[in-house]
């Protein structure tokens, strides 16, 4: 996710030419999606466990690299701005049920220290996905690719961790849980 999240300003810019204001109202459609589906995530991996909506949610992050992969020059940015919505979809629908298993694996004597160990281990990821992400995309220009073909061979390296985790998210166990009965969800 950081990888993608820190080649999209760039590609919007380099690829697009997108002034600053632009740039933040097409940013503001990933984060927007994201923020409306992360409680339904985390109500879906309530009922269902985590599997389910952490494996879509992945799958859907695949689906997006790939659409970055192939999208060229002159793509309209309405197909840029439906992949980051559908990007913002996928990333609401994991987030909120690998939470929940990390919490739910941890005594409640320890969940303040599993919660920061949690958090740092996701931003130490956001750093490697960051710097990945960076030391590709110079590669590519550096090996003389052309803009897009840069940015192309950058995104489908990093297919690579979503499909990783499409693999791990399998090996899950979950823990017995009580039933959670929501107020809005269970109307």
């Amino acid at each position: 996710m950081s990888g993608l999240s820190f080649l999209i300003p760039l590609y919007l810019v380099d690829i697009h030419d997108l002034e600053p204001v632009e740039l933040g109202a097409m940013l503001v459609i990933n984060s927007g999606a994201m923020a409306t589906v992360t409680r339904f995530g985390g109500l879906l991996a309530d009922r269902w466990g985590t599997r389910m909506p952490a494996s879509v949610g992945l799958l859907i992050q695949i689906s997006v690299i790939f659409i970055f992969w192939n999208l060229s020059g002159d793509t309209s940015l309405f197909v840029v701005g439906g992949s980051l919505a559908l990007h913002g979809l996928g990333a609401g629908l994991m987030l909120a049920s690998f939470h929940r298993y990390v919490m739910g694996t941890v005594k409640d004597a320890h969940r303040g220290a599993a919660a920061g160990f949690y958090s740092m281990v996701r931003f130490l990821g956001a750093v490697i996905g960051t710097a990945i992400a960076g030391v590709f995309l110079k590669k590519n220009l550096d090996a003389g690719l052309d803009l897009v073909a840069a940015y192309q061979e950058t995104f489908i390296i990093l297919a690579i961790f979503p499909i990783a985790g499409v693999l791990v998210v399998q090996t899950l166990k979950e823990s017995r849980r009580e039933e959670v009965v929501d107020p809005i969800f269970d109307q």
